[in-house]
């Protein structure tokens, strides 16, 4: 039988012979004391929810952020310059493997190299290009290749020579 006032069972032989033979008054203020501290348990654990929420939501926040400004921020003059020479360079190699005169034809490779890059990327100009996507847009010039622009250019004459 548990004792309702101090939800503690009656006559428990773990606590201690003194607290089973409290006065009414002293029982009364224990009950306030328990019934205090389980209020103020409820409210922590309460707190700590609304604390963890906040949290959850500040860290949500925190990576949209994060996301945007590394979509904002751009690569500089001097590397959209060398993407741009990389552009270059992959194209006039593209010229010398399909045995391709590279005056005639590798306008056209940067060309389609560069409309590749922009396309995949959504942007206007080589300089818009993301910071953050920076080495995958050189991993993508390097790994350029298009069989059909090849096929197009030995058709139409441009092949011959390789002049580099």
């Amino acid at each position: 039988m548990q004792d309702p006032t101090l939800n503690l069972p009656a006559g428990n032989p773990a606590l201690p012979e003194t607290l089973n033979a409290l006065t009414p008054e002293t029982r009364t203020v224990l009950e306030g004391l328990f019934q205090l501290q389980t209020d103020n348990q409820r409210t922590l654990q309460r707190q700590l929810l609304e604390f963890g929420k906040l949290l959850l939501a500040m860290d949500d926040q925190n990576r949209r952020l994060q996301k945007l400004v590394e979509t904002r921020v751009t690569i500089t003059v001097a590397q959209a310059r060398a993407l741009t020479r990389e552009i270059a360079d992959h194209a006039r190699q593209l010229c010398r493997d399909n045995k391709l005169d590279y005056r005639a034809c590798g306008r056209r490779y940067r060309t389609a190299i560069r409309r590749d890059v922009l396309r995949a990327y959504a942007i206007a100009a080589i300089g818009d290009l993301p910071a953050a996507a920076q080495s995958d847009a050189w991993d993508m010039v390097a790994d350029w290749d298009s069989y059909k622009l090849a096929r197009e250019l030995r058709t139409s004459g441009m092949g011959g020579e390789t002049h580099a």
